[in-house]
């Protein structure tokens, strides 16, 4: 059963690969994905509630749908290409 009160986007474009795992590894975690070309189609309401982000790199304006974000998870090496989100 999932906690409602914690909440994981994965905005990915292997999204469908790496949900499932995250589902199994933590399944007391509320787990939604898309791929980057499609995170808009997203529950707006699920998403502003998100805490964390797992993704390879952030869309134009999703940060700004995530109001209660407090952790990125990067998929790659490195982050400079995340920093301009700030």
């Amino acid at each position: 059963m999932s906690n409602p009160g914690r909440k994981l986007a994965v905005i990915h474009h292997r999204s469908a690969d790496w949900v499932p795992t995250l589902k199994a590894a933590e399944p007391r975690l509320d787990i939604r994905g898309a791929h980057p070309r499609e995170w808009a189609s997203l529950d707006p309401t699920w998403l502003a509630e998100a805490e964390a982000l797992f993704c390879w790199s952030l869309p134009e304006g999703l940060v700004a749908k995530m109001p209660k974000l407090a952790w990125v998870q990067n998929s790659g090496a490195g982050v400079d290409h995340l920093m301009a989100h700030r």
